[in-house]
This record gives C-alpha cells, structure tokens and sequence, in this order.
C-alpha cells in the first residue's frame, strides 16, 4: 500500500527537517511504500528550502507550495495531490511541531491494515492523553471545541473530532468533495470526519498522546477559533445551503406556531391551552409540509404513502409537542407570562430535544424502515424463486434487490 503523510507547514523551519528524519527512521521499519508530501503556504522563514535539502538525502519526500489561504485549503491540495499526482492508496495527515508523535504513524497505517477506513489518533479515548504542559485554559478550549464538534456536528460516536492526526483510504477520501465545499481552516477536520460517517467509512479511534510544541510558534488565533465554530454549524446541515434552509424553515414554523396561537387566544378568544395545542398542531403540519417539500428523496421510498409519513412525523413530534405544552402551562398559570412569549419560551426545550435527541431517535427509525424494507423484499424474492422452482436452500443465498 502506497502510504503519503500530508504535513501542511508555515513558518516551520526549526521543525520540519528534525520532523522529516524523524518519520524516515519509523518508515524503516514498514512494509508499505511511505512517502512525505510536505504542503508549504510560502513561508518565509524558509521552510520550503529545507524540505528541498532533504529532497537530496531521500527520494520519497515530495514538496508543494502555495499562497497561504488557510489550514483547510492546504489540506484540500496536499490531499488531492497525494490522490492525483502520487497515486497513493492511503493518507496520513500530521502537524509539523512535534505535536502529533511520528512513532505513531506506524499504529495509524496499522489499523487501516486492520480493516479501517479512517483511523483518528485520539486524546479522549481510552490510553490517550492531551499534553501534560496544557493548562486548563488550553484544556477547557480543547474540550469546548471538540464538545462542539461533537454535537453541533452531530459526531456523536467520535471521542476526538479536533486533533489533526489522521489515516484515511483513499477510496475514502475520492469521494469527499476536496476542492469546493471544504472550510478555508480548522474545521476542514470535523468536515472530514462527517463526510466519512456520511459514506459510512468504518471510523476508528487509537489512543495517542498529543504533545506541545518545544519550537516555533503555534499558528492557532482567535479568529481560527470562531471560524471554526461558524463552520461546524455548516458541516451540521451539510452545506451552507442546507443550513440556511433548515434556519428558514425553523423560523417559519415558529412564526406559524406563534401566529397561530394570537389568531386563536388573542382575536377569536379560544382558551389559552386549548389554542396553545391547536396552535403546536399547526406548527406540527407545517413543519411536515416543509419537510415534505425538502426531504431527501430516498428517505421518501421508505415510507408507502402520505398518510404514513404524517403517522410517524407525529409520532416524532410527541416528546416535543409535551415539552412545549407543558411550558406554556407553568408559564401562563405559575408566572402569569404573556401566552406568546411563554409559547416562543416554551419552544426553546422543545428545539433542544429535536437537535440533541430527536434527530438521534428519527435516525433510528429509520434504520428500522430500511432493515424492515430489506427483509420484506428478501421474503418476496425468496418466495419468487421458490414459486419458480428454485430448492429452498437456493432461495436463501440470493441477491437482496
């Protein structure tokens, strides 16, 4: 297996040649076809010329220069050259500092050879460990970003969406969109992780120990920080299109809710609970209307006709339909709230089980849709075949269509 170790660099002079010896002497010991492709953002300091000298000394180190656009541009070319113009089979992504140990590039390429996809070295698994020198500033920004990633991102089952310390399959990596949809910094690495789970790349955390770098300095700001977090938010919705969608579509069944419910308690004169309900209905059949307009059209095959979706679109909306109810009541009857601010207030809870929970529980039920739609077509194949003369045993080894 053709293995490259993308390393973006700017102003890394003082690390990059101990960096590059460093990884030659782990390579020794491999059996697969290791090279380095070292992605300079023309650094100043000179950086490109030292990976040029040790171009001499080994003819597996590979250089690629360009205009300093960010973290995730230099990826998204180091990357893409490594698929294209190295051929390789798989990609190992690093820091340049120091910070990710070249000692554990062989345990990364390792698991790919044990059938992974996209190996993650992680800080929050088990055995792993973030830099003992962090103080807890640097920690509660590392778990607050990563938090963020996790849940904003909806990367629920990954422990460490942050750290950069990576081996990918190519055939991974072919079918992830590296030229136009990647973020411009930090984020091209929780963007990576969800495009992966999204082609259900088998996804694999090993324990490493990420380390603080002894030279140079480190290229993090503050802007890269919110950057990051404005992307997480796109990566959610997969693209910013989708998220502006989405925000629409949330607002606008809230203003449906709301307006609903003036129409219903403040003109008519319905009681207040009675319109609070009628008007969650509302809220709930336009938000199935929206749905329905935007769904993705293979979700729609799972469900056999108008009526059922609508079925199961309540079902879902239940626990959120309660949370919202219940909080109107105990703010009109408690407190004494104003009735269409304690249902805009009552709303609140009720988005945060959707975000949090509900999506988890709709992508279960999903799940079951398409298991019960598989099943279902396996028994009327086999009983096609059987109809037409086939052994039963033929009937259980045939193709799922």
């Amino acid at each position: 297996m053709k293995v490259v170790v993308v390393i973006p660099t700017y102003n890394e002079r003082k690390n990059i040649g101990l960096l590059l010896e460093a990884l030659q002497e782990q390579f020794a010991g491999m059996d697969h076809d290791m090279h380095v492709l070292v992605v300079d953002d023309d650094s100043p300091d000179g950086t490109a010329q030292v990976v040029k000298e040790a171009q001499r000394c080994w003819g597996n180190v590979h250089l690629l220069t360009g205009e300093r656009r960010g973290l995730g541009v230099a990826y998204a070319r180091g990357i893409r050259h490594a698929l294209d113009g190295l051929a390789a089979d798989a990609v190992v992504q690093m820091d340049a500092d120091f910070s990710h140990n070249p000692a554990d590039v062989p345990r990364l390429v390792a698991a790919l050879d044990g059938g992974a996809d996209f190996v993650i070295g992680s800080r929050y698994v088990k055995g792993g460990r973030a830099s003992a020198e962090w103080g807890t500033l640097r920690r509660g920004i590392s778990l607050m970003a990563n938090l963020g990633a996790r849940f904003i991102a909806g990367l629920y089952r990954v422990h460490d969406c942050t750290n950069g310390f990576r081996a990918i399959r190519a055939s991974v990596l072919e079918r992830i969109d590296l030229l136009e949809a990647p973020p411009r910094g930090y984020a091209i690495l929780t963007y990576l992780i969800y495009q992966a789970l999204s082609l259900d790349a088998r996804v694999v955390e090993v324990p490493v120990t990420f380390s603080n770098r002894s030279m140079g300095e480190s290229k993090l700001r503050i802007g890269d920080a919110v950057e990051f977090f404005i992307n997480t938010w796109w990566i959610r919705y997969d693209r910013r299109e989708r998220f502006f969608r989405a925000a629409s579509g949330g607002l606008s069944g809230v203003a449906a809710n709301l307006g609903a419910l003036a129409l219903l308690h403040g003109l008519i004169g319905v009681p207040a609970a009675l319109a609070s309900a009628f008007a969650l209905e509302v809220g709930v059949v336009y938000s199935f209307v929206w749905n329905r307009l935007w769904t993705v059209a293979a979700r729609r095959a799972f469900a056999p006709n108008v009526l059922y979706r609508f079925a199961l679109f309540h079902l879902i909306s239940v626990p959120p339909f309660i949370l919202t109810f219940a909080a109107f009541l105990l703010l009109t009857v408690l407190w004494d709230v104003h009735f269409v601010a304690a249902q805009a207030l009552g709303i609140l809870p009720a988005l945060f089980w959707n975000y949090f929970l509900g999506g988890r529980v709709v992508e279960l039920i999903w799940a079951k849709l398409r298991l019960r739609v598989a099943e279902a077509k396996g028994e009327r194949q086999h009983i096609r075949r059987r109809g037409a003369g086939s052994s039963p045993m033929d009937g259980d080894v045939g193709r799922l269509d």
